[in-house]
């Protein structure tokens, strides 16, 4: 049997302002969730010389982590600074990308997807030190049209679940191996995401059924000259399995042992980077989207404002248009606040939420139009205008200081529909999720 090559993923996600929100009313809640950012830095030190770990910090997640006003009011209860730099002095973390705010491309204007790619490379070179390679899609909400975006931006490859994808000839792809996605002549290596060992990572297993369950899966395989790649990828931070305290969860009752049983050479299992496998084993044979996910999904968020945001969108990129004198310089500071309240507004946290995210999307748009179209009546009947206010200027202040205004709108088509990834949504606040899991037999849960 060929050796199996493990790539082991993390997905971070915090809705805008919850840690902020834990740290008042449930802090103890709070260091649980930043232990489990201080857990992934600490074992891929303790394991250096063997484990690779994937993460897909999002960007909305580090803002709130690098905010002055929390790290100062959670020195008790973990020492922020130091989770960070534990991660970034790490070279066996991988970063991956989400989008500078985490948006689901598929909904929002194309115009905007340039930004939310490469906003994102920028921030996470300048705090991280490090080159993104991977592209995983929140919630896995996907476009053919993405391809060429994605492409543009820098990415190398892309991770997507395995039931998407379909040979040309017809028949399921192998989830043990890369592919090529190609789309208006722009290829992306596109890495399958085990559905049921990823609900497994989510929920609870032990390295012993870890390797014997693999084994058993890769018997069923397609020939491959290759390693064979299996990836798995959950939530870093949801659930008992990751939350508790001692460290008897993920990383005490699964990672070590698999780390110490692969450092003897005693595993049939290999960590890998997805990085490092493509660079010796690159991806040879096409792969498709299947039919049903390259038709129009339905937009699972408030319509309205789905359709406000696009407007306001248009008229910003109106506006951007190169112009010269006064009014260039009168319009640039507007720009600029608009151009970070509507990046914003794009989150998925709140352009798929409900209640007090969509609530916070509405105040956003509000604030947005009274800056792009002045004479517009704006309803502020219900939000109040100090609300308005606060979510502006957090918006301006999480911007990075060197966000510049594109001057090239993207271009793009259709859309396919929302479908299901195997991470399990945030106990603290929304995520959209899609789709049906593989199930796994013989797996033992952690509740």
């Amino acid at each position: 049997m060929n050796p199996v090559m493990h790539a082991l993923g993390l997905h971070l996600y915090q809705p805008i302002d919850n840690l902020h929100t834990l740290l008042k009313e449930n802090p103890e809640e709070l260091r649980r969730i930043l232990l489990c950012y201080e857990r992934i830095g600490r074992y891929a030190h303790k394991y250096a010389g063997i484990a690779h770990i994937h993460v897909a910090l999002s960007s909305v997640l580090l803002e709130q982590l690098r905010d002055p006003k929390l790290i100062n009011a959670c020195r008790e209860l973990v020492d922020i600074p130091s989770v960070l730099e534990s991660l970034r002095s790490a070279p066996n973390i991988e970063f991956v990308g989400t989008g500078f705010r985490h948006a689901p491309l598929p909904f929002i204007p194309q115009e905007d997807w340039e930004d939310q790619l490469l906003l994102e490379r920028e921030l996470m070179s300048t705090v991280f030190g490090r080159v993104l390679k991977g592209y995983f899609p929140p919630s896995a909400f996907f476009s053919a049209d993405m391809v060429p975006a994605l492409v543009s931006a820098g990415y190398e490859y892309l991770l997507l679940p395995a039931h998407m994808l379909t040979l040309p000839e017809g028949g399921e792809a192998d989830p043990y191996r890369p592919y090529k996605l190609t789309h208006h002549k722009a290829s992306i290596t596109v890495v399958p995401v085990d559905a049921g060992f990823s609900q497994s990572q989510q929920y609870g297993l032990e390295a012993s059924w870890f390797a014997d369950e693999v084994r058993n899966g890769v018997m069923l395989a397609l020939p491959y000259s290759a390693p064979y790649l299996l990836t798995t990828w959950s939530d870093g931070e949801n659930g008992e399995w990751f939350r508790t305290y001692d460290e008897q969860g993920f990383f005490g009752s699964f990672f070590s042992p698999y780390m110490e049983f692969s450092e003897l050479g005693a595993f049939p299992i290999q960590p890998v980077s997805i990085t490092e496998y493509l660079k010796s084993h690159p991806a040879q044979v096409q792969a498709l989207l299947k039919p049903e996910y390259t038709s129009s999904p339905v937009f699972p968020g408030d319509a309205s404002l789905k359709r406000k945001l696009s407007k306001l969108v248009a008229q910003y990129w109106s506006m951007a248009k190169p112009v010269s004198g006064d009014h260039a310089t009168a319009n640039k500071a507007i720009l600029t606040e608009a151009r970070a309240l509507l990046l914003q507004a794009e989150e998925s946290g709140l352009l798929l939420g409900e209640g007090l995210g969509a609530a916070k999307l509405k105040g956003l748009l509000m604030h947005a139009e009274k800056l792009l179209i002045p004479k517009a009546p704006a309803d502020i009947s219900e939000l109040q205008h100090g609300d308005i206010k606060k979510s502006a200027a957090k918006a301006k202040a999480s911007r990075p200081s060197d966000l510049k205004l594109s001057t090239k709108p993207a271009t793009g088509g259709a859309v396919s529909p929302a479908v299901q990834t195997a991470t399990s949504s945030a106990k603290t606040g929304a995520k959209g999720q899609t789709g049906e899991p593989t199930p796994t037999k013989g797996r033992p849960q952690k509740k």
